[in-house]
């Protein structure tokens, strides 16, 4: 498994920013957590959330963390298995098929408060709308279009899109906060 042996080369490091984003979980825009990986018959919410997160205003990386929930505020650990690790290995190939501009995005294994998690990382997404390129689903389909604010996942509006022209015509990121 490569993105295992890539990991015990940089446990720590990984282990800390996952605890750090956990511990910050409850105020963070820029984090999801995903008690189980999404298989086949959840792979449209899944590119729906990344659509989301993508296009999200603010800076750095986003991440859709897998293996942990909230439970009445208190953080739920689910148990990943070998083949939810597989699944995961999948989703980037899976974003490179059905998102444009390019995407840069990773998946990583690691561990958090002695517990198996993982993470799907949005690397940086400075070149959005990033929209679907082909129909993914019958209830998503080519050119859609999200945003995550509020920690919701909503279709984008016309604000949206001024925001993301705006700023990129500015030059700026055009992930940048109004």
């Amino acid at each position: 498994n490569i993105i295992l042996q890539r990991m015990s080369k940089t446990r720590s490091g990984i282990r800390m920013q996952f605890e750090k984003l956990l511990d910050e979980s409850a105020d963070a825009s820029n984090l999801l957590l995903q008690g189980a990986v999404c298989g086949p018959a959840e792979q449209a919410q899944l590119l729906r959330e990344v659509l989301g997160l993508a296009n999200a205003a603010g800076r750095g990386p986003r991440h859709i963390l897998f293996g942990v929930s909230h439970d009445n505020n208190r953080l739920k650990y689910s148990k990943l298995s070998e083949s939810d690790l597989k699944v995961l290995e999948t989703y980037p190939d899976l974003i490179a098929r059905f998102i444009e501009p390019p995407l840069s995005v990773e998946a990583i294994i690691g561990t958090a408060h002695g517990h198996l998690i993982a993470a799907l990382s949005i690397n940086y997404s400075e070149d959005p709308p990033y929209i679907i390129k082909m129909d993914a689903s019958r209830d998503l389909r080519r050119g859609d279009c999200w945003v995550r604010e509020g920690g919701v996942c909503r279709p984008s509006q016309r604000a949206d899109f001024d925001r993301m022209y705006r700023n990129t015509a500015e030059g700026r990121p055009a992930t940048c906060k109004r």
